[in-house]
């Protein structure tokens, strides 16, 4: 569930920053969904914004398989850690929200979470972690399909899962 936090976090990182990574020469997109140039990404063309929306949208579906998989392993963490973990949860989770929500924003600025949605992610914190009981209750197997993209070439699988 770690991983899957860490995996969903990243995802958002490349989503927030694809306009500032390519302004450092780097594309942090799957190549198999956009197939352009950092050089091609600046641009800002039609069709360029059209394939970055389209990718976009495919990483904040993602994040969110991985995001939902991570609230799912909060009642594995210590009681003392769950809450300040939760809380980052819905911060960086609210950053992919307000990407989709305000029509792919990263290509115009480089999203943030606002202290007054801070403060709002705090009180739903807050509801999630005193009255929905699946945060404390360790109910869930993990679905180990999630990793199965982990290829045996891939630093995370060689530090995380051979060394077990």
């Amino acid at each position: 569930y770690a991983v899957d936090l860490g995996i969903a976090m990243q995802l958002t990182n490349i989503m927030r920053d694809v306009i500032e990574d390519a302004n450092m020469n780097r594309v942090y997109y799957p190549k198999t969904w956009i197939k352009l140039s950092s050089k091609k990404i600046l641009e800002h063309n039609s069709s360029t914004i059209k394939k970055i929306n389209n990718s976009t949208e495919k990483l904040f579906r993602l994040s969110e398989i991985y995001y939902m998989s991570a609230f799912k392993g909060i009642a594995f963490l210590p009681f003392r850690s769950r809450f300040a973990i939760l809380l980052a949860l819905f911060v960086y989770r609210e950053i992919g929200r307000k990407i989709i929500k305000k029509n792919f924003s990263n290509i115009k600025k480089r999203e943030v979470v606002s202290l007054y949605e801070k403060i709002l992610c705090l009180l739903k914190v807050f509801f999630v972690f005193m009255f929905n009981y699946n945060t404390h209750l360790k109910k869930y197997k993990h679905d180990k399909n999630l990793h199965a993209s982990i290829n045996s070439k891939t630093f995370l699988k060689r530090i995380i899962y051979e060394k077990k």
